[in-house]
């Protein structure tokens, strides 16, 4: 009975791990769009001598992204038990450096840097994302191993396998 408990608790441990990778991978190409989209910001402002309204409505859909990202890090919290409150307090600094660039009609050349530099720190926020990601599957796979191991050793009982 022990063991049909432990494989349950191991079931719902894995399936909230995959759901937070599955979260994560949405983050992942969220922070990515937005990224890519304040360095096109960033690129026509001089170009194209963008109008500010065309600046705005870019960057708050950037910013939409990125906002969303903090939330669904709510629910990876909920599911993994990891802290992430750097990650968010991250991902809000990219979000206040867009909003405030949009607020302040800057210098076209000092809004440009802005928000090429609202790019690069997404740039190292996605790459830290991934780095993240890989660590809840590597944990995963570990307690998958070690329950699996356990269950070889343990001959009282029926045995289930668990897969990744």
């Amino acid at each position: 009975m022990k063991n049909d408990s432990q494989t349950l608790d191991l079931e719902l441990f894995i399936q909230n791990q995959e759901k937070a990778i599955s979260i994560l991978d949405s983050c992942s190409m969220s922070i990515d769009s937005a990224k890519n989209t304040l360095l096109r910001i960033a690129s026509s402002i001089d170009e194209y001598d963008l109008p500010e309204t065309s600046i705005k409505a870019i960057a708050f859909s950037a910013m939409r992204l990125i906002d969303s990202v903090v939330q669904d890090m709510d629910v990876v919290k909920e599911l993994t038990a990891v802290d992430l409150s750097k990650q968010q307090l991250v991902v809000k600094g990219i979000s206040v450096l867009v909003s405030e660039t949009i607020r302040f009609n800057h210098i076209r050349a000092i809004q440009g840097s802005c928000f090429y530099a609202a790019h690069q720190v997404a740039e190292l926020f996605c790459n830290d994302l991934n780095e993240l990601m890989d660590e809840i599957i590597d944990s995963k796979n570990m307690i998958i191993s070690a329950h699996n191991s356990s269950n070889l050793g343990d001959q009282t009982g029926p045995k289930k396998r668990l897969v990744a």
